[in-house]
């Protein structure tokens, strides 16, 4: 299943969706529970970004991050290879399983 957090008024509706899925017997463990979450915004930061992302996994997803992009100007490079770390499923769970996100 796929959700979004997308803005921080998205938060509270993915934890209250997390909270009743992992009631209902779903876990993080399969990588079935995930949620897209958008950085590299015009008022984003690396900080913040996986601040959400955290979040995120907090609330019981497994986060997939999105790179905003807005047609008129291109990600810096820092942003692209945060992007790169935290949209590959194998890369997040080997830094969850060193305690590391």
């Amino acid at each position: 299943m796929f959700f979004a957090y997308d803005t921080s008024e998205d938060f509270e509706p993915l934890r209250n969706a997390g909270k009743r899925l992992i009631e209902s017997g779903f876990t993080m463990k399969t990588r079935v529970l995930r949620a897209y979450c958008l950085i590299g915004h015009k008022q984003d930061t690396l900080e913040k970004a996986e601040r959400r992302l955290l979040d995120c996994i907090d609330a019981g997803f497994f986060p997939m991050a999105m790179l905003y992009r807005d047609g008129q100007s291109e990600p810096t490079l820092d942003w692209r290879r945060f992007q790169r770390i935290w949209a590959r499923p194998a890369i997040v769970a080997a830094k969850l399983k060193g305690g590391t996100p």
